[in-house]
């Protein structure tokens, strides 16, 4: 019988031990946008704004997989 489960314990990604490799992904993919995408803008006019230009980044599997992960917990605290 394995022994306790922490408070801590994600089913998606284990123990809080692998919270920083999951932000250090994170933060490398965001940093790659940042050159991409320059000054931020506020979320909700862009939410709200049109599309603007068709602009391709080119991102690994591993990149689109954290992004997507991302994403899905993100929408989850919304």
């Amino acid at each position: 019988m394995p022994g306790s489960v922490s408070d801590s314990y994600d089913p998606e990604y284990g123990t809080a031990d692998n919270c920083e490799a999951i932000g250090d992904a994170m933060i490398e993919i965001c940093d790659k946008l940042g050159e991409f995408l320059g000054e931020r803008q506020n979320i909700i006019q862009t939410v709200h704004g049109k599309g603007g230009p068709l602009r391709a980044v080119t991102l690994t599997e591993r990149q689109w997989r954290v992004i997507r992960f991302g994403l899905e917990r993100a929408n989850k605290t919304i």
